[in-house]
């Protein structure tokens, strides 16, 4: 985090001001390698990464805080013609249905939303947006206002149009690995080692497929 000060004012106050566009988000996580197929997959997908220039889409998994209109995950289900996935397993839908009621500039710090779905809010529920630019970025809702908007956080990371889906089911954020080469020597074979990931958020533009 990043805060400028404007000096102590005739009151005695020191007003801060933040400077960082509300900060970065940045996931860790360790791995377990417990054989030589994981470490294979472990070193293919480390290399996919071109050493942190190479952009991911990483989950947060909130299913035990999500908030859920009937507190539980979203309904398991088949194609439309009933079938399955050959494994058998079929999709997950989606149980919470929130969209923007309004355009939303870009650095906004409140949204107002259209509710079909989802259950009452406290604050400090996290949700993800898809940006035509910069894809997929999660915020928190930190405030529910007496006006049915909610305050934000970070602020709003590229301008989006109204009827844009609010994602709470599987908020997920465009990231890139910021330590390659420290995870690429955890992987020591041939057995029982694991390596740690740290992934920062990325405001690079996602490439057009």
């Amino acid at each position: 985090m990043v805060t400028v000060s404007g000096g102590q004012g005739a009151n005695g106050v020191t007003r801060r001001g933040r400077t960082d566009g509300g900060g970065l988000w940045r996931c860790e996580m360790t791995v377990p390698l417990l054989n030589v197929p994981s470490i294979k997959v472990a070193r293919a997908f480390l290399e996919d990464m071109d050493g942190g220039a190479a952009q991911i889409l990483v989950p947060f998994y909130p299913e035990a805080e999500a908030p859920y209109p009937l507190g539980v995950p979203g309904a398991l289900v088949t194609h439309s013609d009933g079938s399955t996935f050959s494994d058998d397993t079929m999709y997950q839908s989606d149980a919470i249905e929130v969209e923007l009621a309004q355009s939303v500039a870009l650095r906004a710090t409140t949204v107002f939303p259209t509710l079909t779905a989802i259950a009452d809010l406290d604050g400090g529920e996290m949700f993800s947006a898809v940006h035509d630019t910069y894809g997929e970025h999660i915020y928190v809702v930190t405030r529910i206002l007496d006006d049915g908007s909610w305050r934000i956080r970070p602020p709003w990371r590229e301008a989006s149009n109204a009827e844009t889906p609010l994602n709470f089911d599987n908020p997920k954020c465009v990231m890139h690995l910021i330590n390659a080469d420290e995870a690429m020597e955890d992987i020591r074979p041939p057995y029982l080692s694991s390596m740690t990931l740290v992934f920062e958020e990325s405001l690079d533009p996602v490439p057009v497929n």
